[in-house]
């Protein structure tokens, strides 16, 4: 007989693989770029908390997050994206989000968090649009 609690065991192996959330990092001298891949929620948000930790103590002054590989973003995928906000401008660095025309775009926009971010299309804008650093050499 099958049914019940075995076929909650298999959807619930299928779904491991969802739970968790890959983060591609992508740095230069004066920026990093994070790209989560996968759903950015409740199970994931401990990993690109911890990515933006990392980046902002290795001092990079801009951070861009990358969410066009994002499928899925719940609150607390919104949450991340505040406290990363938060954390960077406290620590005197800036941070942009791409976030291209989709579900996580209408999800950020339906929040009202397109008034919080400069929301961009594509990497390359983000890092276009990032603030100047001011002169190290003291001129």
């Amino acid at each position: 007989m099958r049914g019940g609690l075995q076929d909650a065991a298999v959807d619930m192996k299928r779904m491991e693989g969802w739970v968790h959330l890959g983060i591609d990092v992508a740095r230069s001298d004066d920026a990093v770029v994070l790209t989560p891949l996968g759903d950015l929620d409740l199970a994931s948000v401990p990993a690109l908390r911890q990515h933006v930790i990392d980046a902002v103590a290795a001092g990079r002054p801009h951070i861009v997050l990358n969410l066009s590989s994002v499928d899925f973003c719940d609150s607390t995928g919104l949450g991340a994206l505040i406290s990363a906000r938060k954390r960077t401008l406290s620590h005197g660095a800036s941070m942009a989000v791409v976030c291209p025309a989709g579900p996580v775009r209408d999800v950020v926009e339906l929040c009202g968090l397109h008034l919080v971010f400069t929301l961009h299309d594509s990497v390359a804008a983000a890092l276009a649009d990032r603030p100047a650093q001011p002169d190290s050499s003291g001129s």
